[in-house]
């Protein structure tokens, strides 16, 4: 069974972070994706470009990703997780 999930997060450039709380142990599969969200967390499809590099789930429910928003000031995103245990 999949789970879905989103957190929001501001900023730009490379980050890495933890994210608590998905249904995850270090076998389960999560995917992810990264978009530009307007003040009312709708997401559009803005001149930045976003990656997500690198996703690494551990026992206890955190995922840690390595992200990237390429753009000079702090912008606002989703990354939607979809996790299968």
């Amino acid at each position: 069974m999949s789970t879905t999930k989103d957190f929001f997060v501001t900023g730009h450039g490379a980050f890495k972070k933890p994210f608590n709380g998905l249904p995850v142990n270090s076998n389960s599969v999560v995917l992810a994706n990264i978009c530009e969200v307007d003040d009312n967390n709708n997401p559009f499809p803005g001149d930045a470009t976003m990656r997500i590099h690198n996703i690494v789930p551990l026992d206890g429910g955190v995922t840690w990703v390595y992200a990237e928003i390429i753009w000079e000031g702090d912008l606002r995103a989703r990354i939607r997780f979809v996790t299968d245990l």
